[in-house]
């Protein structure tokens, strides 16, 4: 510190740079100042100066580092240390997920990804299998399947091969669902019972519930409508169920009881659809979990429009559409809503939302 001060002093007085709230945290004046300075600098000088800012951060906020990881992935990036710069994206793209900025995460894990692409052993499987996880969640979120099924296909031969047997069953439940929901069931359906089959020679509950789940919907979706087809999916909806209630998993308690009450609606029960409706906003009101709340509105609104609530839907869907937090809640949430409009005789507005 007593070498750098004399210098600040100079460059101040210069007008370079400023003092930020007169404290010890300086601000290039202008930004072209700053980037002719930093462009003035040789390649091997501007690594190590990177280097050397990342390991000063990374030491003074080591107990803190989700919160610098976007500084830190900065750094790293524009070094050779590839391993430290896709650790810090990953972890900047968990950092944007937490909050739903789906297009940030989506791009720092794309970054973490094309780093492992150059440097496959820079990382080993357990991270990669999690970051893959973030991957496709952030795909589902954003309604981007293609993304999903072109990740199954590069990646999927790794994914088998991994030795964790819990993630290559969330992986494989990830995947096959994204198969699924592009309608390309003859590929998704097999990965989704694979998942299951893993899930079940490891005795976990995630595992299992994920990959039950994942089969309710194919079931509703893409089976015949016969008893055996019932039977089935009402063994596979009580096991994603306890899966659900032993995990805690919000999200797979609300997949799972949107599809119990899809079901009782498709035949014709609508004494169930109000029982599991019922389920759906208690846990949102218990969990005051936004992504909960968004889902069930927009499940009962498709309720409320199929026993001819029409009115009711639209404001459900509506209210969905409000605070919903990524464009797959809200996709499911404009289809409720225009197909109650045009229940209601509203043709044209609902053929538009």
């Amino acid at each position: 510190a007593d070498e750098v001060a004399p210098h600040l002093d100079i460059l101040e007085r210069q007008e370079l740079i400023f003092s930020l709230h007169g404290g010890d945290e300086y601000r290039f004046k202008h930004a072209l100042v700053q980037d002719a300075v930093y462009n003035s600098l040789l390649t091997p000088n501007r690594e190590a100066l990177h280097e050397r800012a990342a390991e000063v951060i990374e030491r003074r906020r080591e107990d803190r580092l989700m919160e610098v990881a976007d500084i830190l992935a900065y750094h790293y990036s524009h070094t050779r240390r590839t391993e430290k710069a896709i650790r810090y994206l990953a972890l900047a793209g968990e950092k944007s997920l937490g909050v739903y900025s789906l297009d940030e995460a989506k791009q720092r894990f794309d970054q973490a990804l094309a780093l492992i692409d150059e440097a496959p052993d820079s990382v080993d499987d357990t991270f990669l299998a999690d970051l893959l996880l973030n991957i496709a969640r952030v795909n589902y979120y954003r309604t981007n399947l293609k993304d999903s099924i072109s990740l199954a296909d590069r990646y999927l031969a790794r994914v088998e091969s991994f030795g964790d047997k819990r993630r290559t069953s969330r992986l494989l439940f990830e995947l096959g669902f994204a198969k699924l929901l592009a309608g390309r069931t003859r590929e998704g359906k097999p990965m989704l019972e694979r998942a299951l089959a893993i899930g079940e020679e490891i005795d976990d509950a995630e595992a299992i519930g994920y990959a039950c789940m994942g089969l309710m919907w194919n079931y509703i979706f893409w089976e015949p409508g016969t008893e055996e087809r019932r039977t089935i999916f009402q063994q596979l909806g009580e096991r994603a169920y306890a899966a659900a209630k032993q995990t805690g998993d919000n999200w797979l308690t609300t997949k799972t009881l949107g599809a119990l009450s899809n079901e009782a609606a498709l035949w014709g029960r609508p004494d169930r659809v109000r029982q599991f409706d019922q389920q759906l906003l208690e846990l949102s009101e218990r969990t005051n979990d936004p992504r909960v709340r968004s889902e069930t509105l927009f499940r009962i609104a498709f309720s409320r429009a199929g026993s001819g609530d029409y009115e009711e839907a639209v404001q459900l869907a509506d209210e969905s559409l409000r605070i919903s937090l990524c464009p797959m809640d809200r996709l499911f949430a404009r289809h409720a809503k225009g197909l109650s409009l045009a229940a209601m005789g509203r043709a044209e507005d609902g053929y538009d939302v």
